[in-house]
């Protein structure tokens, strides 16, 4: 329903100023079915809310050419399912440390979006409801982060 790009955001007010991105899309044929562009308001909704070393960083969002985007930090690296079948081809496996610092990191990032609260203190009740080796992304300097909150359940209204 959804698609990405690598993009580079520039700022007109700032000559030289520009970042690597990500910008993820509805693509053109759900632009217009309206629960496919209400998941993607609430994705982009939370994840602007969270803000947490070991979750993807969202930036902006917005339309454009009549489709909605967000978007959100690069991440150079790859994701955990890769990762482990490239260690799967090494001599002695994926180490046991480098196990433990990934899973410190996906449930840090878990458990901020889990307590996450709204303005008025009350509990936004937030479930990843994918995390999965496609969803944890290991960059190059080590850092582990959650990404796509793409069916994540909200159990409070926004």
């Amino acid at each position: 329903m959804g698609e990405l790009y690598l993009a580079i955001a520039r700022d007109p007010e700032i000559e030289g100023l520009e970042q690597l991105v990500v910008m993820k899309r509805i693509l053109p044929g759900f632009a217009n079915n309206h629960a496919v562009v209400t998941m993607f308001l609430i994705e982009a909704r939370i994840a602007a809310r969270l803000d947490h070393p070991n979750v993807v960083q969202v930036y902006d969002m917005g339309r454009a050419d009549g489709s909605l985007y967000f978007t959100m930090e690069y991440l150079h690296g790859a994701d955990l399912g890769r990762v482990f079948d490239a260690a799967r081809t090494q001599r002695g496996g994926f180490p046991l440390g480098h196990t433990i610092t990934i899973m410190l990191g996906v449930c840090a990032g878990l458990d901020f979006a889990h307590e996450m609260r709204r303005v008025d203190g009350r509990p936004m009740g937030i479930v990843h409801r994918d995390v999965s080796p496609g969803n944890v992304f290991i960059t190059f300097d080590g850092e582990v982060k959650l990404v796509d909150f793409g069916i994540a359940k909200v159990l409070t209204s926004q």
